[in-house]
């Protein structure tokens, strides 16, 4: 019995994704194909909730830019995977537990997490980003001016601002932003699509304030402001990561100050025992 619902559970894994696959191939391969079924939607436009609404490529595409993608996967390897885990997190929580009531609820429960560990990797490596870039972008606000008071103009301090950031993250989209900027000579746009690929008010404030800068002119006290704002919130996150620090080191401290107590009471009991053989025999 339990090999027939497992089996049974396997098939209808294998048939959703050779659903996914199917349509994925469809879409990529068959532009055809795509531009009827784009123009059939068209007219029948509704907010269900399904998996296809779901699995919506250019949602999951603008997911991943925002979160960093730190998997380096693309849209349709994000699917797979999902859908992968899902079935081997069900599987093996039925091979352990057996077909029973709880095994069911825990294999269950095991899929879900199985279904969504890529976005919570994705989610905690985001909010680390998150962290790291709130200290490099005080440091790009001291840049731009110092620069500024220089008599440097907003473009060129926005070329030069990846020079003093430490998240290869945020450093890989400054640059983009100053590609952009050289090729593209519209700083404005490039404002926009650097913009895009974050989901911090932090970045919506220093996107906003460049575009101001632009028209009227930069204003070094709105500059001084937003990096002594973002200067108190890093040292709120510096002192946490030290106690962070501290608190390991006290655990690393104890569990080798336990190593060396229980390597010494286990050779003292040793010789004890060894002593009270030979005493009693």
């Amino acid at each position: 019995m339990e090999y027939v619902v497992l089996n049974t559970a396997l098939l209808i894994c294998m048939i959703i994704i050779a659903y996914y696959i199917r349509r994925t191939v469809k879409f990529r391969f068959s532009k055809q194909y795509r531009d009827i079924k784009e123009r059939s939607n068209e007219g029948n436009k509704k907010d269900n909730v399904s998996l296809v609404k779901y699995f919506n490529i250019h949602k999951i595409e603008r997911k991943l830019i925002i979160c960093g993608n730190p998997l380096k996967l693309t849209v349709n390897r994000y699917i797979l995977l999902k859908i992968l885990l899902a079935v081997i997190f069900l599987i093996t929580g039925f091979s352990y537990l057996g077909i029973t009531s709880v095994g069911f609820i825990v294999s269950i429960l095991a899929g879900i997490l199985g279904f969504f560990i890529i976005d919570i990797i994705n989610y905690l490596s985001n909010e680390d980003d998150k962290n790291k870039i709130r200290m490099d972008l005080a440091d790009v606000y001291d840049l731009i001016s110092i620069q500024t008071v220089a008599g440097v103009n907003l473009g060129h301090a926005l070329l030069e601002a990846h020079a003093v950031c430490k998240s290869k993250r945020f450093k890989k989209s400054l640059i983009r932003l100053a590609a952009k900027i050289n090729l593209s000579k519209n700083i404005e746009m490039a404002l926009n699509e650097f913009n895009n690929e974050y989901d911090m008010h932090e970045i919506d404030s220093f996107v906003a304030l460049m575009k101001e800068s632009l028209s009227s002119g930069i204003s070094e006290e709105a500059v001084d402001d937003q990096s002594s704002s973002l200067k108190a919130v890093n040292s709120f996150y510096t002192a946490s990561e030290t106690e962070k620090i501290d608190m390991y080191i006290l655990i690393i401290s104890m569990l080798l100050l336990g190593g060396i107590i229980g390597i010494v009471y286990y050779s003292i009991g040793a010789n004890l025992m060894q002593s009270a053989h030979k005493i009693f025999s």
